[in-house]
């Protein structure tokens, strides 16, 4: 990815997070915080990358993060760590990357938040975290809710307007969204909320929520998943229906 002449960067990797808020983290299905306000630590291991001719395979980095309220809403606090072993050339690159001076929906977005930025710490940084096999063997089926999969589910059917009739229980393959998420990536910002079937407001955040339900998919080997116009609560209301007495 480039941006504006900048340098060409990529990176494939992990990411392991944890925030004050109930699980699930209220922000990631359009509701406010558990408690008022989001504090979260979010840390990433890059297995394969590169920005310009800087190797970024092995880099470990972290975030320490703050909001007062819901972070579409600002003013957040921010603390970047990258790993003492980094090269200098690797910490200028994530510490720009971080800034969202380099492109990158999920970089930018979380920069045009933040308020304070404290200077970068280098320190040492392990990540132990594992999905375990049997995680993944229980996602027979998946069940999609909230803004990215009804909003995918439009774009795949071209409606104009939003009709949740045909919204609920549309299908929606790993292939399709994969495509999807190529076409969306590749527009600017302005071309993005001309779409047809996704909303306008949705358009600066669309591309990162596209990324993460990709991601979850392959973590649980979802070849499909259907989407719902319910939200999560239903589901876990079924799920307790299903359970035996």
């Amino acid at each position: 990815m480039s941006s504006n002449g900048s340098p060409s960067w990529r990176m494939v990797g992990d990411e392991v997070g944890n925030c004050n808020c109930d699980w699930g983290c209220p922000c990631q299905f359009d509701a406010l915080p558990t408690h008022g306000n989001c504090m979260a630590m979010i840390a990433y291991e890059i297995n394969e990358g590169s920005f310009g001719d800087t190797s970024l395979d092995g880099v470990r980095f972290a975030e320490l993060v703050w909001w007062p309220g819901a972070i579409h809403e600002g003013n957040g606090t921010r603390q970047t760590v990258v790993d003492e072993s980094a090269s200098p050339e690797q910490r200028e690159a994530i510490e720009e990357l971080v800034l969202g001076k380099h492109g990158g929906d999920y970089f930018e977005i979380f920069a045009s938040v933040m308020s304070k930025e404290f200077d970068t710490v280098y320190a040492p940084i392990e990540i132990d975290a594992e999905l375990t096999g049997e995680a993944i063997a229980a996602a027979a089926e998946g069940i999609a809710v909230a803004g990215t999969p009804t909003s995918l589910a439009a774009i795949d059917q071209e409606l104009d307007p939003y009709d949740p009739e045909r919204v609920h229980g549309y299908p929606l393959p790993l292939e399709s969204i994969q495509r999807m998420c190529s076409m969306l990536s590749s527009k600017t910002l302005e071309e993005r909320v001309k779409v047809t079937g996704l909303h306008p407001g949705r358009a600066p955040t669309i591309v990162a929520g596209v990324v993460i339900l990709i991601q979850v998919m392959r973590a649980f080997g979802l070849k499909e998943i259907e989407v719902s116009e319910h939200d999560i609560l239903y589901g876990a209301a079924l799920e307790g229906a299903r359970a035996p007495a």
